[in-house]
């Protein structure tokens, strides 16, 4: 049986605020506030979620766990970007985090580094050869084991993966059509979208352009879906005891569902009872019972 998903919602994106999940009871879907303080929603990986830098929290049961800040290195240094995974080889949780020289035009080198949940501990992982600056603003998405950003190699955009557990870099290849450096499309989000790796981004304001990766690392197979007119975010939904696979899109302050049909899409109305004003869809993640102090 699929492990049941919790869309979880945030009211800000980088100051205090409230945190609610979707849920269905009684054939009706709700916003349920959750006792958990909102910063920023990083990622989610096995039913935890990372909130802001420092903060590790289960959405089911609300526990969550501080953790350790990152070692800034120099006083140059900062660090602006986090995801979270699962390393297989160790058997852990750890918290991905890249830093990168703050308020200058000729230092772009950027470092990985890891904290290991069992352990308590950071590690350097890597140097980067790709500038990650643009990663402080747009949250990257875990997918086959590594987390994926948008980066840049001199001026190109690069889609650039970090394996969790190998702490391997590599890139894969982005849709063939996306041009944003020469200002076509908004600046793409990555997601994982019906089991595939996705990205999204507005063309000229008025239409949205969602790919999907069918066969992950092959170029080919990027699949393109167009919606006439522009919108927020779109995001994965897997509601409980329902069968269907759908992609949530936060509109202004409505939830609509898009439903691919025949490589086409509609766009129907999707009632949530108790929405907040002014929210963000934030993630994906497990229904789960699993500690964040391992």
């Amino acid at each position: 049986m699929d492990t049941q998903k919790l869309l979880i919602l945030s009211t800000v994106r980088d100051d205090y605020g409230r945190i609610y999940s979707i849920q269905k009871t009684n054939e009706q879907r709700a916003a349920v506030r959750l006792n958990l303080t909102a910063t920023r929603l990083w990622g989610s990986c096995r039913g935890l979620i990372l909130i802001g830098d420092q903060e590790l929290a289960n959405p089911t049961t609300c526990y969550s766990r501080k953790l350790k800040q990152a070692p800034r290195g120099d006083y140059n240094r900062v660090f602006k970007a986090y995801g979270i995974g699962y390393d297989t080889i160790l058997d852990d949780y750890v918290v991905v985090a890249i830093s990168y020289y703050q308020c200058s035009t000729y230092q772009k080198e950027s470092f990985f580094y890891v904290f290991a949940l069992k352990t308590g501990k950071w590690e350097r992982a890597l140097l980067s050869p790709y500038d990650h600056r643009m990663s402080r603003d747009y949250a990257g998405v875990l997918f086959q084991g590594g987390w994926h950003w948008f980066a840049k190699s001199g001026d190109l955009l690069v889609l650039v993966v970090f394996n969790v557990s190998s702490r391997s870099l590599a890139s894969v290849p982005k849709p063939e059509n996306l041009t944003f450096e020469d200002g076509t499309f908004s600046f793409p989000e990555i997601g994982v979208l019906d089991d595939c790796l996705s990205v999204v981004a507005i063309k000229g304001g008025k239409e949205t352009f969602i790919w999907l990766m069918r066969s992950y690392g092959v170029a080919e197979t990027w699949f393109n879906l167009v919606i006439r007119h522009p919108v927020s975010q779109i995001s994965a939904l897997y509601m409980r005891e329902e069968s269907w696979n759908v992609i949530c899109v936060e509109d202004g302050n409505f939830l609509l569902l898009i439903v691919s049909e025949n490589g086409g899409v509609r766009i129907q109305d999707f009632a949530v009872h108790g929405l907040p004003e002014d929210f963000e869809v934030g993630l994906l993640t497990d229904d789960s019972l699993i500690s964040p102090f391992q």
